[in-house]
């Protein structure tokens, strides 16, 4: 094998070797974002879902507040009538 074949050869090996070492680290540094990528994804999904769960859940119990306060405000109202009607008879007797 004379010398051009040498050197075509081991310019070209190298080349190959170049070219694989640059495709294996393009891969890496892909394959190492899309797992950054994927985490951060699944770390918005949880927070999501316990975002939803808690507000949920809060949206179950201030619906249970609001009814225990409307059953306390016609209470009140009746109370309040109660008194207002005791009240007009103690000063029609004390006319």
């Amino acid at each position: 094998m004379d010398e051009d074949w040498k050197w075509f050869l081991g310019i070209a090996a190298s080349m190959f070797a170049s070219w694989g070492a640059i495709l294996i680290g393009s891969f890496r540094n892909l394959s190492a974002r899309i797992t950054k990528g994927n985490g951060e994804l699944h770390a918005r999904i949880d927070n999501t879902r316990e975002n939803y769960v808690r507000r949920d859940d809060f949206s179950k119990t201030t619906e249970r507040i609001e009814r225990a306060i409307e059953k306390m405000e016609s209470e009140l109202r009746d109370h309040n009538t109660k008194v207002l009607q005791a009240i007009a008879q103690l000063s029609q007797n004390n006319k």
